[in-house]
């Protein structure tokens, strides 16, 4: 009986099954609850992923992105510029017509100013200089001479100067049809004309 109970006894003992050790740190089991060492190394292979995107096409996908970034702002500039040069060509083109068109304006006025019936020539040489007062041809150049280069503000300076000179010879009692008035009317002429070719040569310079 006791050699039985033995022989049962060292049965027992050799078909007890070996107790399972535990997986070793940072190795996963086959449900997946860690991953071994070579399954990750074999998931990042030789060139190294992430996951399973490669570090050649995050880098492509980032120059990617700069490149369009750049070309949208360069393009940002392009327009921003040409914004600018038609904004600043429109607005030298009203400044400059502006101008001339107060020059002819004080021109006109005086004239019909001076061809008035007046009774006293102070009172007539008052008309002329309101006239010339009210065009607004003061102004205008002002204006025009703050953002002008020096060439405009030389010959716009030289129209308005000669316009000045007719203004006192119909002052001092000359009629439209006298030789003083002619020649100040002449003068103011040929520095208008002068002063149109300069307008316009900048112009042309800013369109360009």
């Amino acid at each position: 009986m006791g050699m039985r109970d033995g022989g049962v006894h060292r049965v027992a003992i050799a078909t007890r099954s070996p107790q399972a050790r535990p997986p070793r740190k940072g190795t996963q089991d086959p449900r997946g609850r860690s991953a071994p060492r070579a399954e990750r190394a074999r998931r990042l292979g030789p060139c190294g992923t992430i996951g399973d995107v490669e570090w050649g096409s995050l880098v492509g996908t980032g120059i990617g992105a700069v490149l369009g970034v750049g070309a949208t702002l360069a393009g940002d500039h392009v327009r921003w510029r040409r914004t600018s040069r038609e904004n600043s060509l429109r607005d030298r083109r009203t400044a400059y017509v502006d101008c001339l068109v107060a020059f002819r304006r004080a021109h006109e006025a005086m004239r019909l100013a001076a061809d008035e019936d007046h009774a006293d020539a102070q009172v007539r040489a008052s008309r002329i200089r309101q006239a010339f007062q009210a065009s607004g041809c003061d102004e205008a150049r002002e204006r025009l001479i703050l953002t002008a280069t020096e060439e405009v503000a030389t010959g716009i300076d030289a129209s308005y100067h000669s316009l000045r000179d007719v203004r006192e010879v119909l002052a001092s009692g000359s009629s439209l049809t006298s030789a003083d008035y002619h020649a100040a009317r002449q003068a103011h002429g040929d520095a208008t004309r002068a002063v149109r070719v300069v307008l316009r040569r900048d112009l042309t310079g800013l369109e360009a």
